[in-house]
């Protein structure tokens, strides 16, 4: 087992080794710049506030320069650089006036971010620290959350945080439990208790954001983390993940309790709420149905480039949909009808390496202690709920979740993509400048998508008049 190992570098002679001790404090401080980005985003409601987008970039720069990704193989960076980059391609192609582009920031925000962090976490204590982090930024997003939902005067209404809506603050907040149940469960002291902490609240926002696929992912993720103290063979940690269990449920009746509110209620209000109003989930997933069956019949009609960022929602109307949405409530199917084959390939990469860790994660979780590495086994579940999550709704509107998945996706991907002990010298020179050329292209990409954008800060187009007539059904 690891802890975060905070001793000083020093000398044979027991000295404090001045030389190492500076470069160590650049790379802490890289990898406190990009965390401290990835709460300034989600800060900036979620990454749709001004340009806040662009810090976030350029915050893992410096982690990307510390790690030396140029030794990341160079097909990872052309499919980093391929999510921004064929967004705006896309636009450019059906003249959509620059609407829709911001979406090359948010992915290229999550494309640049798994490059950083996956280059430096090349050891478990290097993977531990950034689990830890993420973990952090997760618990300030509920912090946020909080106190609005504070503020509403009632437990049964949804927890939005700076998402400002239900369903991807609960996938952020469900994120968050992964990466605390497998801290929790494998780690020591002051990891093991961050964990609990992370996971306690982080299934409490789960529940009182209403979002009941979130809430199902999140017993998923503690299924999977008994299984894994069972593969372990550890008691101690099955004993330690009941206690999150009742961790979560203790805190989530104090926080509905009349300590807060007027009237006590349950920590799954909110849930109810929902199916007792009209949001059954029949109801919800009839309507998905109808947007993915739209989605996939107006990529059809234009499989190259699709009609364009943004354009979904006025196209749809030509399928004579019960309800309208302008998006599909899945990522991939959203990229094929306003993409095409050209914005589609890219994110198919992101899916089939997804599968890919997940594969190799289950291999080597056989024979894995998983207390040797739990930043990695928490970022990988996470990482698999975040995707899943993205498969039903429009997670990736928002920079934070884009932005978590490629935080968590680095630390996953991290053992599987990074060379093999000298690797690095006998790397081709033109492999590295090419690797850094596309980094350059990934930044400029989706900074320009941003700058160009006039609705950047609204995505889903739902404060203007979207319909513009200018569909021809035919």
């Amino acid at each position: 087992m690891i802890e975060l190992g905070l001793a000083l570098p020093r000398t044979a002679d027991g000295r404090v080794n001045g030389r190492a001790l500076a470069r160590r404090g650049g790379v802490v401080a890289s990898v406190a710049l990009a965390l401290i980005g990835a709460v300034v985003v989600e800060r900036a409601d979620a990454g749709l506030r001004d340009r806040w987008l662009l810090v976030g970039i350029a915050s893992a720069l410096p982690l990307y320069v510390a790690g030396r990704g140029w030794r990341l193989p160079v097909w990872l960076h052309a499919i980093a650089a391929a999510l921004p980059v064929t967004v705006l391609l896309a636009g450019l192609a059906d003249g959509t006036d620059g609407v829709g582009l911001a979406r090359a920031a948010r992915y290229g925000y999550g494309a640049v971010l798994l490059l950083a962090v996956a280059a430096y976490a090349r050891t478990p204590r290097r993977r531990l620290v950034l689990a830890a982090g993420a973990a952090l930024v997760v618990l300030d997003q509920y912090t946020v959350g909080w106190f609005a939902w504070w503020g509403g005067g009632s437990p049964t209404k949804l927890m939005l945080g700076s998402f400002y809506w239900h369903n991807q603050f609960g996938a952020f907040c469900a994120a968050g439990v992964a990466l605390g149940v497998f801290l929790a469960a494998f780690g020591r002291r002051v990891v093991a208790l961050l964990g609990f902490v992370t996971a306690a609240f982080g299934i409490v926002g789960t529940l009182t954001s209403g979002s009941r696929a979130s809430a199902a992912m999140v017993l998923v993720v503690l299924v999977i983390a008994l299984a894994a103290s069972a593969l372990a063979r550890s008691v101690h940690a099955a004993l330690r993940l009941v206690g999150v269990a009742v961790l979560a449920l203790g805190l989530g009746f104090v926080m509905t309790s009349t300590l807060f509110f007027p009237v006590a209620s349950t920590p799954w209000a909110a849930l109810t709420a929902r199916s007792d109003d009209w949001q059954m989930v029949s109801d919800t997933g009839a309507f998905r149905l109808d947007f993915w069956w739209a989605a996939l019949r107006i990529g059809a009609s234009h499989p190259f480039t699709g009609v364009g960022p943004s354009q979904y929602g006025e196209h749809s109307l030509c399928y004579s949909l019960d309800a309208y949405a302008s998006n599909p409530h899945n990522e991939w199917l959203l990229a094929w009808a306003e993409t095409g084959v050209l914005g589609t390939v890219p994110l198919l990469g992101v899916l089939v390496g997804t599968i890919v860790l997940l594969a190799r994660g289950a291999r080597d979780g056989w024979r894995t202690r998983f207390a040797e590495d739990p930043g990695r086994w928490g970022a990988l579940v996470a990482l698999v709920l975040l995707v899943a999550h993205a498969g039903m709704d429009f997670d990736w509107a928002w920079g934070s979740l884009p932005g978590m998945a490629g935080l968590v996706g680095g630390i996953a991907a991290a053992p599987v993509v990074l060379p093999r002990a000298g690797a690095a010298r006998r790397m081709p020179r033109l492999a590295a400048i090419t690797a850094i050329a596309l980094v350059v292209v990934l930044v400029a990409a989706s900074a320009t998508g941003l700058l160009v954008d006039p609705r950047a800060a609204d995505p889903l187009l739902s404060g203007m008049g979207w319909f513009t007539g200018a569909v021809d059904c035919g």
